[in-house]
């Protein structure tokens, strides 16, 4: 098919003949008048083009406003539509706001300590310039702990014998 299709602009070539292109006569004034080629391409040099029209800057100045009018009225719209969908979005960060960041405290040279509260739970987070660098769960309070490492029957206080201090003063005496 490709080989048929390339005889047929072969023969199709072949048959154009090239056409003869001559250069313009000259012009009819300068051979009814006699003057030479010089005095022909001096009168034809006098060339005066016509200058275009200047822009009209009201126009142009119109077309970029209602532009730019229109782009911002895109703009504003797409909001507005998009309001329904945006709205989705922060709400699913509103659920993200039970992590709250309670203080923070420079340590220099871009660290930082930073205690993080997540629901009922109190975190330290220690980060320097690299990143993340320690995270420490706190227990609930001080008290709490205090109360579960405290047994609840206290023991009877017995004296410590009398004899094992007099032996250390004695030894320091000495």
């Amino acid at each position: 098919m490709r080989v048929l299709g390339l005889l047929l602009i072969i023969i199709a070539a072949s048959w154009m003949r090239p056409v003869n292109v001559r250069a313009a006569d000259p012009p009819a004034a300068a051979k009814s008048t006699g003057a030479t080629s010089k005095e022909a391409e001096s009168e034809n040099l006098s060339y005066s083009p016509q200058w275009p029209e200047p822009p009209n800057t009201g126009a142009m100045l119109l077309r970029l406003t209602l532009g730019t009018v229109f782009v911002l009225v895109l703009c504003v719209g797409s909001l507005y539509l998009g309001k329904p969908w945006l709205m989705k979005l922060q709400g699913n960060v509103a659920v993200n706001q039970a992590m709250q960041i309670e203080g923070s405290v420079s340590l220099g040279n871009r660290a930082v300590l930073y205690l993080v509260k997540i629901g009922d739970t109190q975190l330290v987070a220690g980060t320097d310039a690299t990143g993340l660098k320690s995270l420490i769960a706190l227990p609930a309070s001080f008290k709490e702990v205090l109360d579960e490492q405290v047994p609840t029957e206290e023991p009877v206080a017995t004296a410590p014998p009398q004899d094992f201090e007099l032996r250390i003063r004695a030894a320091a005496a000495s």
